[in-house]
């Protein structure tokens, strides 16, 4: 796989959980109650994609 594809793949899931995490939002604003699985799926994604991602000591700059 291109370097790019990945990057771009990558890109779609963050705009993705974005979304999720928008769609939380406005279900607590409307309600004033979410479900905390909700919240523990996206907290397990984004750790599971920082981890495999961005690793500590490593600068992108």
């Amino acid at each position: 796989m291109k370097a790019t594809h990945s990057l771009m793949t990558e890109h779609e899931d963050i705009n993705l959980m974005f979304d999720i995490v928008g769609q939380v939002y406005r279900q607590l604003e409307t309600s004033g109650d979410i479900e905390r699985d909700h919240l523990d799926a996206i907290t397990e994604y984004l750790k599971g994609f920082v981890d495999k991602f961005h690793q500590p000591g490593i600068s992108m700059m």
